[in-house]
C-alpha cells in the first residue's frame, strides 16, 4: 500500500469515526491489541515456505521420523 493510499485510509477512518469517542476508544484498543498479537507471533512462513514446510512434514512422517506425545514430553517436559 502506498503513503497516499494510507492517507486515504486514515481519512476514511477518521470520517466513520465521526466524533464518536466511544467508537475511537474501541478503535484504539483493537488497534492495540493486533499490534501487540503481531508482536508475539514468534514464527511466520511466506506461503512458498509454509508448503515446504508441510512437504517436509510430509516425507518425515511417511519415513517414520516421528515422536509419540509421551516422547515428546520428555524431551521437552515445560510442555506439559
Amino acid at each position: 500500500m502506498t503513503t497516499i493510499e494510507i492517507k486515504a485510509k486514515e481519512k476514511e477512518l477518521i470520517k466513520e469515526i465521526d466524533s464518536d469517542a466511544t467508537l475511537l476508544d474501541y478503535a484504539l484498543q483493537y488497534v492495540k491489541r493486533k499490534k501487540r498479537e503481531l508482536k508475539t507471533l514468534k514464527c511466520q512462513f511466506s506461503p512458498d515456505e509454509l508448503e515446504n514446510e508441510l512437504q517436509q512434514s510430509e516425507e518425515d512422517i511417511e519415513a517414520g521420523r516421528v515422536y509419540s506425545q509421551d516422547e515428546m514430553r520428555k524431551l521437552h517436559p515445560e510442555w506439559k
